[in-house]
This record gives structure tokens, sequence and C-alpha cells, in this order.
């Protein structure tokens, strides 16, 4: 009978206690199962019925979006390209989309500048890559005074 009775609703545990009591059957073993299966269903979280993923368990994580820009080299000038940027571990970033094209050449790093040949800059600081950087720019040597 007792696992006729594990097999029922807490409901119908209910009212087949009620029952039992009303015929005068000792009712304290069948009262003390259905206090062990309210207490392990507190403990035991609750999922989604038919749960066959973890997907389904859980609900999406929102969409991370950045602004970014890249730099390309096209007719021999550097020129920014701008770019939706997703999920990012700090070296590689989700590139959700942007103005990339495959096959453009992405600058990653400026080399040899000198006199005798110069690039467009932004804000004097002598690398196009990092406008506003430069001497007497944030970060450079004339801070703090």
């Amino acid at each position: 009978m007792m696992e006729r009775f594990k097999g029922m609703s807490p409901d119908e545990q209910q009212q087949f206690i009620a029952r039992m009591k009303d015929r005068g059957v000792d009712t304290s073993a069948f009262e003390k199962e259905m206090k062990a299966n309210a207490a392990a269903a507190k403990a035991k979280p609750a999922t989604p019925q038919g749960a066959q993923t973890i997907d389904a368990l859980f609900a999406p994580l929102p969409v991370i979006e950045t602004p970014g820009r890249a730099w390309v080299f096209m007719d021999h000038q550097l020129k920014p390209v701008n770019l939706r940027l997703g999920i990012s571990d700090g070296t590689n970033s989700e590139l959700l989309s942007g103005e990339l094209q495959q096959g453009m050449e992405v600058v990653t790093g400026v080399t040899g500048l000198g006199s005798t040949r110069t690039l467009p800059t932004a804000g004097g600081s002598g690398n196009p890559l990092m406008p506003g950087r430069g001497p007497g720019g944030p970060g450079g040597p004339g801070r703090g005074r």
C-alpha cells in the first residue's frame, strides 16, 4: 500500500490520509512519508517538464554589443571601419557586423614611422590608430603638468 501512496500526487496523498483517519487507521507512516516527500521537493530545483537539453533548462544570456573600430589599409591610406562587437575575452572579440569585408587588409600596428614619410594623424598623436595619445595628450609625457 505504501508503494501506491508514493505514486500519488500531494493532493491525493492528503485525501488518502483523511479517508484512512475516518476509518480509524493509524496514518503515522503515511504522514511521515508525505513530509519526507515535501522536504525532498523543496531541496530539489524545479525543472521544466520534458527538458531534454541545457538550453531548455536555462534562459539565454543577454546579447552583449559594443561599438568598435578597426583600421584597414586601402588605396595606400589608413581608413577607419566601424564595427559592432559581441562577446570578448580581451584577446578575441566576436564580430557581429561592420564594414569589414573578406580580403581587406586589417592594420594591427604601425612601425617604421619616420621623418621621411608621414601618415595622416588625428589629434597630432603621431599614431593614427591611437588619436589623442601623443605628447601632451592623455597618458603622454605632458601628463600632470
